[in-house]
C-alpha cells in the first residue's frame, strides 16, 4: 500500500510540474490498443486482424449508424465513422501502448510518457485509480487511458477513450 501511495504522489507531482510547464519538448506518447492508434483510422477488417479475430458480437448503435462496438468477451472496443475510438479491458488478452496489461503492476505506467494523477475509482471494487495522458496529443484536445487497481497494485481495468469538445 505504502508503494501504491508513493506512486500517486509521484504522479501528482508530475501533473504539477507539467502544467507549469507548457514547453516540454518529450517525444509524444501515442495511445494504442493491440498497436491500433486512438483516433486513427482503420477498418473493419484491420480491427479485427489487430485484435486477434472476429469479436464475439458486433452492436452497431440506432441512433448513429456509422457507430460500432466490438465485444471480445467481457473487453468491448469502439469504432465511429473508420476511427478506432478505444475501448474497456478487463482481460489479459489486449494491451495499451507499451504492452501493459491486466495484472501488471500499477507502477508500469511509469514508463509511459505524459501526465497522471490519481483517478475517480470505487473502492467496493477496487483500491484506486490513475488517470494517464500523453502530452502534446494532435489527434484529439484530449485522450486518456484510466487505470484501476486491486489491493495488491494490480491493474484489474484500463478504460481507454476520448474526449473531445
Amino acid at each position: 500500500m505504502k508503494r501504491i501511495i508513493i506512486l500517486l504522489a509521484v504522479c501528482l507531482l508530475g501533473t504539477i510540474a507539467y502544467t507549469q510547464n507548457d514547453n516540454v519538448e518529450d517525444p509524444v506518447e501515442i495511445i494504442s490498443i493491440n498497436g491500433l492508434e486512438l483516433g486513427g483510422k482503420y477498418t473493419r477488417e484491420e480491427i479485427f486482424a489487430a485484435l486477434g479475430g472476429e469479436p464475439d458480437r458486433i452492436v452497431q448503435s440506432e441512433e448513429d449508424p456509422g457507430f460500432f462496438e466490438y465485444h471480445y468477451d467481457k473487453d468491448v472496443f469502439f469504432q465511429m465513422d473508420d476511427e478506432f475510438y478505444g475501448g474497456s479491458i478487463i482481460t489479459s488478452r489486449f494491451y495499451i501502448s507499451k504492452e501493459i496489461k491486466i495484472g501488471d503492476s500499477i507502477e508500469k505506467i511509469n514508463n509511459l510518457k505524459g501526465i497522471c494523477a490519481a483517478g475517480g475509482y470505487d473502492e467496493s471494487i477496487y483500491a484506486g485509480g490513475v488517470r494517464w495522458k500523453p502530452i502534446n496529443q494532435t489527434t484529439w484536445d484530449w485522450q486518456s487511458v484510466n487505470f484501476y487497481y486491486d489491493s495488491q497494485g494490480k491493474i484489474a481495468e484500463m478504460y481507454i477513450y476520448v474526449y473531445y469538445y
